[in-house]
């Protein structure tokens, strides 16, 4: 702006302008969107993304807060500064932005687009899925920018003979590709089958393919689900990890599933498409296991219930795949929660980012708090929700669906 109060046009580098925008905190970035065209084509640009993941300039923490009770869904994003909580302020953080996944009427046509379900999550996307009549309706969206893509319908199964489903998204460093990862589990009077994993390659596969290796040879551990029920399969590095049993396999047809028997962490690489299996930390016994694998401070991280002992606690694996890295970090005693949570006893808490001083953590009874680690409480509600919701922590990016179809 010039002295006498006039704007006058300065006449920048391209790559300086997508500098200062990348900048700018997201929720910013996402009003200014909507105001003009000539921003959405900076955003858009390919230089943009790299330039933003580069900075890191925001020194903010984000959460999605999804509610799957409204039609496609209800998406709060919430911003929140790195020290999430400070004992000297009173701060009640608010809604940055409310989201829509995508506008239905751009939907195929037909496309039922209540009850959809989030089945994975990676570097900023998301994998919906609807079944319909036997149908696998999938997409790819990004939140952000309110863009996605439908996959090709997977192979039909016989869902009455199903056991269990899960699907995954996940990245490959090494191709610089998006894939999405089904494993199907089924039985017959009998026994159980093998699982049938197929894999889904964006912007290289027309169709969905069986993974070389077809059996993964586990169950999943499906007998505790957590306050976020999408969260069978976690993408960390370019694998997708989550908790398994070992199965045993009789005349290579049919196998039986261990019931009780040991826990590992699957590791599914997404480069070379194998199954490996990694270590429980040495101290946990893995044939009593009530948890789940998430992601912590880009670290791979055990979050476990002790029902008898009332004990939560969060193991963390310093050194990716090395047994003898895993430390407990934090220790969570039920006595210590707040009654409205503790009555809950089940898994009643999860959580979702560490900050100075503590943990931030999600409650199933829709409540995001503070986890004080000197006063070994939980402190005053720092957002609610007056809907059945669950958080999911969000690196926010401006990646379009539609060009990973083209790379």
């Amino acid at each position: 702006m010039a002295p006498d109060g006039t704007y006058v046009d300065i006449d920048l580098p391209l790559d300086i302008i997508l500098n200062i925008i990348s900048r700018l905190p997201v929720n910013i970035i996402i009003r200014c969107k909507f105001l003009s065209k000539d921003f959405v084509n900076l955003i858009g640009d390919p230089r943009f993304e790299t330039i933003y993941q580069s900075n890191k300039a925001n020194d903010y923490f984000y959460c999605l807060f999804v509610n799957e009770s409204k039609p496609i869904f209800s998406l709060d994003l919430v911003q929140f500064p790195k020290d999430v909580y400070d004992n000297n302020k009173n701060r009640n953080y608010k809604i940055s932005r409310r989201l829509s996944c995508f506008n239905s009427n751009r939907l195929p046509q037909g496309t039922d687009f209540h009850k959809f379900s989030i089945f994975g999550y990676c570097n900023g996307l998301f994998c919906l899925l609807k079944i319909e009549s036997g149908l696998f309706n999938l997409f790819v969206i990004n939140p952000i920018l309110g863009e996605f893509i439908q996959l090709p319908l997977p192979v039909r199964c016989d869902l009455t003979k199903m056991f269990y489903m899960s699907y995954g998204l996940g990245y490959c460093q090494f191709t610089n590709k998006f894939k999405v990862l089904r494993i199907f589990s089924s039985f017959s009077q009998v026994s159980f089958l093998p699982n049938i994993c197929q894999i889904f390659t964006i912007g290289s596969d027309q169709n969905w393919r069986a993974v070389k290796d077809h059996n993964v040879p586990y169950n999943f551990e499906y007998e505790h689900k957590s306050i976020n029920p999408q969260t069978d399969m976690v993408a960390f590095g370019s694998a997708l990890h989550w908790i398994v049993q070992p199965v045993t396999m009789g005349d290579g047809i049919t196998a039986k599933p261990s019931w009780g028997g040991t826990r590992y962490i699957c590791a599914f690489d997404m480069t070379d498409e194998r199954v490996s299996a990694l270590p429980f930390p040495p101290e946990v016994a893995p044939h009593v296991f009530y948890g789940q694998v998430i992601i912590l401070l880009d670290k791979l991280c055990l979050w476990r219930y002790i029902p008898n002992g009332e004990i939560i606690d969060l193991w963390v694996m310093n050194e990716y795949g090395v047994e003898g890295s895993w430390s407990k970090q934090f220790i969570f005693k039920m006595s210590s929660l707040p009654k409205d949570i503790h009555k809950r006893r089940f898994k009643p808490v999860m959580p979702v980012t560490i900050s100075p001083g503590g943990l931030l953590v999600a409650t199933d009874c829709h409540k995001l708090m503070f986890y004080d680690l000197k006063k070994k409480k939980l402190l005053k509600v720092i957002h609610q929700t007056d809907h059945v919701s669950y958080p999911i922590p969000f690196v926010p990016n401006f990646v379009s669906p539609k060009t990973l179809l083209s790379d």
